[in-house]
């Protein structure tokens, strides 16, 4: 009897022992929801650029609809790259997401910018906004049209016209347009700068003639200067008033066409859980839909383009490849 009582004992016992150690490998296994704790947008560019006013009014509506803090931290220099770098050393573990412009991945097909990586590194997650290149002239300056200005270039030597780093947007814009009008490239010369707040500073101190910026710097110069032209398909919501290069250039008799602009977003390292990589999309999309969001954006002088998914990546990958057709310039 009483081995028959320890043998009942004895199976209870290891029951309740592997159901325990069933239990606890079961909760081992499971994993919190993401996300679970503050996330960190490292901005690539310093506080107060085009990048960084763009980006940056998202976050409190991507704080709502992820139901956890957004830290942000601005890491500038190297074309974006620096911050990517550091970003390319954490986890792809949807903590860590990072700003993206187009721009910044020109100088992979550039041969005067010597980076190493690839497009495939990164998941894209969401596009906010589109900004067109312009034509910026200071209002006292005696050239404020497209035709006074090409008149100008093309009668004129040493003529500097201010661009943000080699190689990217505002270059590139400027290169397509020295490339259009006959004779430019000849008298001009582009005067790169670190980024836009020193091309407006050298513009303002009359150390250059004329520059290449976005619509979106509009706003911080609108005092002080003028828009020529817009290098886009058509003319911007923003600025209504302002023709295209393309519009101008037909009247004139140029036959060419200058389409050049910054798309801006955000990405994370590749190689997060779909899982969290559907949260996030669908977060972004949710909080860019916000009107109050985009009359933000519009006050700035900022073009609204929210995109995600397959219509994100063609549209980076398509500007890339637009890109190589310019990457002959350099040569």
């Amino acid at each position: 009897m009483k081995k028959a009582n320890l043998l009942v004992s004895a199976i209870l016992v290891s029951s309740i022992l592997l159901s325990a150690c069933s239990g606890g490998t079961s909760a081992a296994k499971s994993e919190p929801a993401y996300p679970n704790k503050p996330i960190t947008l490292y901005v690539a560019a310093g506080a107060g650029s085009a990048m960084d006013t763009c980006l940056r009014p998202l976050v409190p509506y991507l704080e709502k609809e992820l139901g956890v803090s957004i830290g942000i931290t601005n890491i500038a220099g190297g074309g974006g790259w620096t911050c990517y770098a550091d970003v390319l050393n954490k986890e792809a573990d949807g903590y860590s997401l990072t700003t993206l412009a187009n721009s910044n991945f020109y100088g992979l097909y550039n041969p005067t910018v010597e980076l190493n990586g690839s497009l495939d590194d990164w998941q894209l997650l969401a596009n906010a906004i589109t900004d067109p290149n312009a034509l910026y002239t200071n209002k006292d300056s005696e050239v404020q049209t497209l035709e006074q200005f090409i008149d100008y270039v093309q009668n004129n030597k040493d003529i500097l016209i201010g661009t943000s780093s080699i190689g990217f947007d505002d270059h590139t814009a400027y290169m397509k347009l020295a490339s259009a009008i006959p004779g430019m490239l000849d008298n001009t010369t582009a005067l790169p700068a670190s980024d836009m707040t020193e091309v407006i500073a050298n513009q303002l101190g009359g150390f250059q003639d004329f520059m290449v910026a976005n619509v979106g710097d509009y706003n911080k110069v609108k005092d002080n200067m003028n828009v020529i032209c817009i290098f886009d398909e058509q003319r911007s919501s923003l600025l209504p008033d302002v023709p295209t290069f393309n519009e101008l250039a037909e009247q004139l008799g140029i036959d060419a066409t200058v389409v050049n602009q910054t798309n801006r977003g955000y990405m994370m390292k590749a190689g997060a859980d779909q899982a969290v990589v559907d949260r996030l999309v669908e977060a972004f999309e949710k909080a860019m839909a916000n009107e109050e969001y985009q009359a933000e954006l519009q006050k700035m002088y900022f073009q609204f383009n929210g995109v995600t998914g397959e219509d994100f990546n063609k549209l980076i990958n398509d500007d890339l490849e637009a890109f190589k057709e310019v990457v002959k310039l350099y040569e």
